[in-house]
């Protein structure tokens, strides 16, 4: 069950459109494998790539 508000993210707006499960266990191992980005030892540039590849809808200016 979605329940949208005023606090409500694009986000998570953009996810409720789809109107799909999604399993925690699955939101729980893109969290923990972009947790353990280790950005120290790939550039940039790579970092970027993989983010993007575990969660595409990250927009390019929200990855610091």
């Amino acid at each position: 069950m979605v329940i949208l508000d005023d606090r409500s993210s694009d986000i998570c707006r953009a996810l409720a459109a789809q109107d799909k499960v999604y399993p925690l266990n699955d939101a729980m191992e893109v969290m923990d494998n972009l947790m353990a980005l280790d950005t120290k030892s790939i550039s940039l540039d790579d970092a970027r790539d993989y983010i993007k590849a575990l969660a595409p809808w990250i927009k390019d200016d929200q990855i610091e």
